[in-house]
């Protein structure tokens, strides 16, 4: 179920909406509705990996600067070993 709310733009994010939605073949208000609705599904991806991160440092899951940097270097030289695609 969808509900209708109004906002309030500028002149000119208006104006950006209506090209976006345009080249799009979108109308402004549906194009609308879609950029809420991503804005709001990555903020709360965002909102669980963060937490998740605090939870790992909470039960000690950490990586030392000096083993990150080692994991990099490890894995580049794997990658750089490898035969190049064509």
């Amino acid at each position: 179920m969808s509900k209708p709310i109004t906002i309030e733009l500028t002149d000119e994010q208006e104006a950006q909406l209506k090209l976006m939605a345009a080249r799009d073949s979108l109308t402004p208000e549906t194009l609308a509705a879609e950029l809420v609705g991503r804005s709001v599904a990555y903020d709360a991806w965002y909102r669980t990996k963060v937490q998740e991160g605090l939870d790992d440092i909470a039960a000690g899951r950490v990586l030392t600067t000096e083993e990150v940097e080692a994991r990099s270097q490890r894995r580049r030289r794997e990658l750089l070993a490898r035969p190049a695609e064509r």
